[in-house]
């Protein structure tokens, strides 16, 4: 036997003070608790399981036990929900006593059904904006194969948070069962034994009244049964009893918005789709009326074109279709226009008018790692005596004398050419000095001077030129003998 719902200003498992109740229905319990360690305000729901008199104890326990480990499977479930338009599920447990209970956000807000119970039917904007976020947190839940099976105004959180109005949080998912399950029916034997239809009468889908599977578009049905209230102020399906209410879904009277209210067409038409009793007909997913509400204000139908989905698209996603084709015609054609602009500029001449553009030619032939060494850097050959009457032939030859200095011009001389042999030939002009015979280098203290080309004098007949020295001071108070090199080779 389960124990008793916790009263205020109890410390609930150890960890929550009780502040408030918040709501109570037949088997549950809704508290606005504080979580003592965090300082944090939660809401605490609390469920007390049904027992049954006149029943075998054994048989009692086995059944509550299952009672339990569905609780359990179905908070897991909920656990994994993130959408921002889904209440947070901090914790949930069974009690020593077998109470169940979750763990959840606290909202300061209304529910949407007190919200129109105090201002009446809602602004078609105002509307469609509530029905979006309630739209985007089942289309979480709908793409892991959940469905919230009691979406009513009661479950719906209308809130104001920083400068932002009408925000709202889905709450109550404590009826989501997977939709991938096999046995997915409004009975649930697991729970009590008999056909227990579970959900609220008023906002029930038909195919969850009969018992048959169901899908999201179930969700969608009881979400348009809110947006008629939302427009309208008062509730869609009304009757004296259950049974009525129930028939109420099962007959073949639909269930559309009256002629006389004054809204967009396109709002009409997606509300009255959404409450179409054959499920095959009506809008099948979140993803679906969320598409449909862009073009809520429409003038016209937006839905029109098809009644079945299974043989063609409504008009909206039609519509849809074409405006992507146009988007996508006028990026590629932007595309096009902006490679064209960057292709011309990079044509553009950089030069300035009226240059003159000059045939510069075949660039030099490519010579792979030029070794290239510098006349500078050769050894030089000391100045010898030659005898013009002499022939020089091939072979060894003598060692030259070293005459003295002179500044006779060199006989014959041609520049000094030093090739690699693992590369192409390379002559002086490729080293910078062009045309140069003969150079002349003062030698300094190891540092070689700038090359100077004399002019080329003749000589007096039967005469000799005067010898040139010169010398030099350094700080030894030395003279160092100015050497005058001749570079060349002698033929």
């Amino acid at each position: 036997m389960p124990g008793a719902f916790p009263s205020p200003e109890e410390i609930f498992e150890d960890r929550y003070r009780i502040m408030s109740v918040i709501n109570r229905g037949g088997f549950g319990r809704v508290y606005r608790a504080q979580q003592v360690e965090l300082n944090r305000d939660v809401a605490i729901k609390v469920l007390q399981p049904i027992t049954r008199d006149g029943i075998d104890a054994d048989e009692e326990s086995k059944r509550l036990e299952i009672v339990k480990k569905r609780f359990e499977r179905e908070a897991q479930l909920v656990s994994q929900l993130r959408d921002s338009h889904t209440v947070v599920m901090h914790d949930f447990g069974t009690t020593p006593d077998g109470l169940l209970y979750m763990v959840l956000e606290y909202i300061d807000g209304l529910p949407l059904s007190q919200l129109i119970e105090e201002h009446g039917a809602l602004a078609p904007e105002r509307a469609v904006k509530i029905a979006r976020q309630v739209l985007w947190s089942l289309q979480e839940a709908h793409a892991l194969t959940m469905l919230h099976r009691d979406v009513k105004p009661q479950n719906i959180m209308v809130f104001d948070h920083a400068g932002r109005t009408d925000l709202v949080k889905v709450l109550d998912f404590g009826l989501a069962k997977s939709a991938e399950s096999a046995d997915f029916r409004a009975e649930d034997p697991d729970l009590t034994g008999d056909q227990v239809i579970l959900g609220t009468p008023r906002y029930m889908s038909p195919e969850q009244i009969r018992g048959e599977p169901l899908a999201p578009s179930s969700d969608i049905y009881s979400l348009g049964l809110v947006m008629f209230e939302m427009l309208t102020g008062y509730k869609a399906v009304t009757g004296e009893s259950t049974m009525n209410t129930l028939a109420r879904h099962l007959n073949d009277v639909p269930i559309a918005l009256p002629e006389e209210l004054e809204i967009p067409h396109g709002l009409r038409d997606i509300v009255d789709r959404m409450l179409v009793k054959d499920a095959s007909l009506r809008l099948q997913s979140a993803e679906d009326a969320l598409d449909a509400l862009e073009f809520w204000n429409s003038a016209t139908s937006v839905l029109a074109g098809t009644s079945d989905p299974l043989t063609g698209p409504p008009a909206f996603m039609e519509e849809r279709r074409k405006q992507v084709l146009i988007w996508s015609a006028a990026a590629v054609l932007s595309l096009f226009l902006l490679v064209a602009v960057a292709y011309a500029t990079m044509r553009e001449d950089p030069r300035p008018p009226g240059s003159v553009e000059l045939d510069e030619g075949p660039g030099p032939e490519q010579v792979l790692n030029p070794v290239i060494y510098p006349v500078a850097s050769a050894p030089a050959p000391a100045v010898v005596d030659v005898n013009e009457d002499e022939e020089i032939r091939g072979g060894t030859p003598t060692p030259p004398t070293v005459a003295p200095k002179s500044t006779e011009p060199p006989v014959d001389v041609e520049p000094a050419v030093i090739e690699d042999p693992m590369t192409p030939d390379v002559g002086l002009a490729a080293a910078g000095e062009p045309d140069a015979s003969v150079a002349t280098i003062e030698i300094d203290g190891g540092t070689l001077a700038e090359p100077v080309y004399p002019e080329p004098t003749e000589p007096a007949l039967g005469t000799q030129p005067a010898e040139k020295k010169s010398t030099k001071t350094t700080n030894s108070g030395k003279k160092k003998r100015k050497l005058e090199l001749d570079i060349g080779i002698l033929k």
